[in-house]
């Protein structure tokens, strides 16, 4: 078992990773031997490298020097608190890689603290998510949170999100800005009726759509080269609007900075206005 524990407060943000397995001293032993010896050849770098690249590995060896430590510390228990915060992107995927591997092969529990909420949701197996007093607000597998958030501050706390006034009148819910433009003919599920609603939806979860009546003007577009960012004005609100770049590539339509859009939300969460977000 894996437990990922994010942990939200005004000073600090924490992810904490628990696996549990079987232990196996054999493999710990074999792991540990194979990551000093890697760290070991990573050390001697060929003179032609730059400084930067160098700096670069050693760091790495640094990184795999603090886990090999940690990993000899006890059988039962491992404690890893950012070991891999100050490696650049390509070394921090290596190493969660290898941190996956050597957990794999020792079977021990491991506690992993990171801000980085991706490398958290790619070791993980189970979320426990806190809120800042501390209590714990829902615990389960990393889609089950981001597909099924147990509430608002869940919903936000883990990725990107957009939040947007509702209301409902004549049955149909409408967007409580300017002339209330109907966004669904009836409340759909989690619709809170009876109360002020906000409209949760994710970036990937809007879509540009000629013929909604729901129209925006895009201020900003940005390729990241997986996917396409927008920065979206909605009546004088801001939203985050993603793309993946092969569904842009198949769309004939080009959006830019300036041009005005439909707009389409889907897998929108209800929540009720003033809820802890």
């Amino acid at each position: 078992m894996k437990v990922v524990t994010p942990v939200k407060d005004s000073t600090h943000q924490s992810v904490s990773t628990v696996r549990a397995a079987p232990r196996q001293s054999v493999g710990r032993k074999s792991s540990i031997r194979r990551m000093v010896f890697r760290g070991q050849r990573t050390a001697t770098i060929p003179a032609p490298y730059s400084s930067t690249t160098r700096r670069m590995f050693f760091q790495g060896v640094k990184a795999g020097i603090s886990i090999c430590t940690a990993l000899v510390s006890s059988d039962e228990l491992i404690v890893l608190d950012e070991p891999i915060t100050n490696l650049d992107a390509k070394l921090r995927e290596e190493m969660i890689l290898e941190i996956q591997m050597i957990q794999q092969n020792i079977g021990t529990t491991i506690i992993y603290i990171t801000h980085d909420q991706e490398a958290a949701l790619q070791l993980c197996d189970r979320i426990a998510i806190m809120q800042p007093d501390g209590q714990i607000c829902q615990i389960g597998s990393d889609e089950e949170i981001i597909r099924r958030p147990a509430n608002r501050f869940v919903y936000s706390f883990i990725g990107v999100s957009n939040f947007l006034p509702v209301t409902e009148k004549g049955g149909k819910v409408c967007l409580a800005l300017g002339g209330e433009p109907v966004l669904f003919d009836a409340p759909p599920q989690g619709y809170v009726s009876g109360k002020k609603n906000v409209m949760g939806v994710r970036p990937m979860d809007i879509v540009f759509d000629a013929e909604s009546p729901i129209r925006a003007t895009i201020r900003r577009d940005t390729f990241l080269g997986n996917q396409y960012d927008y920065q979206v004005e909605l009546m004088g609100r801001e939203l985050r609007v993603e793309r993946n770049a092969l569904d842009v590539l198949a769309d004939p339509t080009r959006y830019e900075a300036g041009q005005e859009v439909g707009l389409k939300f889907l897998n929108v969460k209800f929540y009720e206005e003033g809820a802890k977000a």
